[in-house]
């Protein structure tokens, strides 16, 4: 019996078939907590301002999730509620999302350089 593997990749994270947006978001995890935090409020009114109806967290289930609490955004209620935002929009809200993610963060960081 004879197996073929497929050579097609399987994402396993939500946001693997964006790439640009997957950068942006390790940029988000590598960078200071303060800039995290800036990145985040520019990036949750970005996605607010594009929700056709105010944005409701999906209910929580009784049990905890295996991932709920360890992942890097959920250090604080607004950046796990921005990232579940982020997640449930549009492909093109995604893309432009990433796109001032990155400039928001590169910015951020060149103001800080020069600053210190």
């Amino acid at each position: 019996m004879s197996r073929s593997i497929s050579n097609q990749y399987h994402p396993c994270r939500w946001y693997d078939p964006y790439p640009r947006l997957a950068y942006a978001l390790k940029l988000m995890y590598f960078a200071p907590k303060v800039l995290q935090e800036k990145a985040v409020k520019e990036l949750s009114s970005l996605l607010v301002s594009h929700f056709a109806t105010p944005f409701k967290q999906p209910e929580k289930p009784d049990y905890k999730s295996n991932f709920a609490g360890n992942r890097w955004y959920d250090v604080s209620d607004e950046a796990t509620e921005t990232v579940e935002m982020l997640k449930l929009s549009p492909d093109s809200l995604k893309e432009l999302s990433a796109n001032q993610l990155i400039e928001t963060l590169t910015d951020m960081d060149r103001d800080v350089a020069q600053a210190g």
